[in-house]
């Protein structure tokens, strides 16, 4: 018979019960799986952790046949996925309530004044996948809610460059898209925007038209504004980069994805990449 319990538990007190610490031999094995070791491999030498080491050996004990190392494998793949999934429910149920209260607050905010709160993110900028991390698209912050707000500005800028440059080369009309055109990397940071706030390609094109529609006066007047507006000081009608500067965009973005891919595949962030290769761009 279990005895019964005289005073309150954890839950009932409101607390967690006390996480078990760490003793010394936990530490050293943390402190000697951080530990760096050199490897041969494909010819040459990579540097490693020894927990690294380790599991490589196990792996290839494994492949090599022996059924004991492929059942302690399978046991190992299946624990830290169960662990994984675990964690990724308890986050998914966490900003779910947080979208829902976040929604609360934009509607209630919006009733009262007319406009959106500073709280993120945005509730629209949570994009939830079964068995998958929570997406989040768009800003954590304020700081990155200015970023934002920049991109937004930059690409209106880069619309209207391309409007002037067509209009003083005489290709007002022309619907092709050139490799130097402005047009192309405005198009690049339309897709790091949230979801919410990305233009169409219908509304770019649509966009491009109506500017190509301006006189050059006008557009070399907007265009040095919205440059302002977007942060930078363009000379008025300066003209967008040559085709070697904007492939080069191109490459620094090609050259980020790659970067990410080899670190970690599932962890790509193409929008990431996009945005911190046009900065290095525009400095």
């Amino acid at each position: 018979m279990r005895r019964r319990q005289t005073g309150p538990s954890a839950d009932q007190a409101g607390t967690a019960p006390e996480p078990e610490p760490m003793t010394d031999f936990d530490l050293q094995v943390e402190r000697l799986g951080r530990q760096r070791i050199t490897v041969r491999q494909d010819g040459g030498t990579q540097q490693i952790t020894a927990t690294e080491a380790v599991l490589r050996k196990r792996l290839a004990t494994a492949l090599g046949g022996s059924p004991h190392a492929q059942r302690q494998y399978a046991e190992d793949v299946r624990r830290i996925e169960e662990k994984r999934q675990a964690l990724i429910a308890d986050e998914t149920d966490a900003l779910s309530a947080l979208q829902a209260r976040h929604r609360r607050l934009y509607a209630s905010h919006r009733a009262t004044h007319g406009c959106d709160p500073e709280i993120y993110p945005h509730p629209d900028d949570l994009e939830f996948a079964p068995g998958k991390r929570t997406r989040i698209t768009g800003p954590i912050d304020r700081a990155g809610h200015l970023r934002m707000l920049r991109t937004i500005d930059e690409i209106e800028a880069l619309l209207l460059q391309d409007a002037l440059d067509r209009a003083r080369a005489g290709r007002r009309r022309c619907p092709r898209i050139d490799p130097g055109d402005p047009v192309w990397p405005a198009g690049l940071l339309n897709e790091t925007l949230p979801p919410r706030l990305r233009r169409s390609a219908v509304d770019l094109v649509g966009r491009r038209l109506e500017l190509a529609g301006w006189p050059r006066r006008v557009l070399l007047k907007e265009t040095r504004a919205a440059w302002r507006r977007a942060g930078q000081e363009v000379a008025r009608g300066a003209a967008a980069p040559d085709r070697e500067v904007v492939v080069g965009l191109a490459n620094m973005v090609r050259d980020l994805i790659r970067d990410a891919a080899a670190s970690d595949p599932d962890e790509v962030d193409v929008e990431a990449a996009v945005e911190q290769a046009w900065r290095q761009w525009m400095r």
